[in-house]
């Protein structure tokens, strides 16, 4: 197994046990909060941060796909695509410790720092969106 392949290997056993923490996480946050309006927000926002994810994804697998020669472009999307599972699970993983704080807060600050936060990584990823998708439209 050459060095990349067990980089990508370790990887990707890294991103399951994220994975496995993560359910843990969502199934302790499910168990602690109260506030039905809250919650359903909350899985609104993540509903739409997957949905988006999952559209970049395969906007740049389609990207790649069309690439007819290995260009630098092709391999940098390549690289864009490998890396947004795991950078999307750290940014969920950061949401659901935001979460669990405010569960240990009653301070109305920091639900409104959540909120604001949520807002912030749906617009983030919603411009990343469209980026993509523009220069998707100016390929040949």
């Amino acid at each position: 197994m050459s060095r990349i392949e067990g980089a990508i290997h370790g990887l990707s056993v890294n991103a399951k046990e994220r994975e496995r923490v993560l359910r843990r996480l969502r199934k302790a946050i499910r168990e602690s909060l109260r506030d039905n309006e809250l919650k359903a927000d909350v899985k609104a926002s993540f509903t739409q941060l997957r949905e988006l994810r999952s559209y970049l994804s395969k906007a740049l697998q389609l990207a790649i796909d069309s690439c007819k020669e290995a260009s630098e472009e092709c391999l940098d999307l390549k690289t864009l695509l490998e890396f947004n599972a795991l950078i999307s699970l750290d940014k969920e993983e950061e949401l659901l410790l935001k979460l669990m704080k405010l569960v240990k807060s009653e301070k109305g600050g920091v639900l409104r720092q959540l909120i604001s936060d949520l807002k912030n990584d749906l617009r983030d990823i919603d411009e990343l969106k469209k980026k993509v998708l523009s220069y998707l439209e100016q390929a040949p």
